[in-house]
């Protein structure tokens, strides 16, 4: 016979129970968040070594006057900026796609959250590639007159 003693035990056991599932989708969506916040610090990371070697690279070019070498520098790292954002390109569509699989309401709206991440750091992607490319279009044109040309892909892919 359960008594209201029994009904009280088994409905705080049920209510331990959900709270702990609850704790537990936590921890993972922190997990989740937490890789990505690590993967977004090791690109700004590379990013910014990449900036800084092609600063050290600038000033030596400079200084020798080596339009050509100043030139093909900033190719390259317009080229890894392009690089980064195809790749931010194939993560949107990727996320687009799986986020129309999804009938759970609740797991649309994480892929909607991921993909608001991806589209926000590739607008921040090509406004730094934008901005750099002007900045570097200005040096070329002041050191020998002409413009900064780039390849198609890159063109494309950082929406210059």
């Amino acid at each position: 016979m359960i008594t209201p003693a029994h009904s009280q035990i088994i409905l705080g056991m049920l209510s331990t129970a959900a709270h702990l599932a609850t704790q537990s989708r936590d921890v993972a969506t922190s997990r989740h968040q937490l890789h990505e916040s690590t993967a977004r610090l090791a690109h700004e990371r590379g990013l910014f070594e990449a900036r800084a070697e092609v600063m050290k690279g600038l000033i030596d070019a400079l200084i020798d006057k080596r339009v050509s070498a100043v030139r093909s520098g900033f190719s390259e790292v317009l080229q890894l900026y392009a690089e980064q954002a195809t790749r931010y390109l194939d993560q949107q569509g990727a996320v687009s796609r799986e986020m129309l699989r999804q009938d759970d309401p609740l797991a649309r709206s994480e892929y909607r959250w991921r993909l608001n991440e991806v589209d926000t750091e590739l607008r921040r992607i090509r406004s730094d590639a934008r901005q750099i490319y002007r900045q570097m279009t200005e040096i070329v044109f002041l050191l020998d007159g002409s413009n900064l040309i780039l390849d198609g892909r890159c063109v494309n892919a950082l929406a210059i």
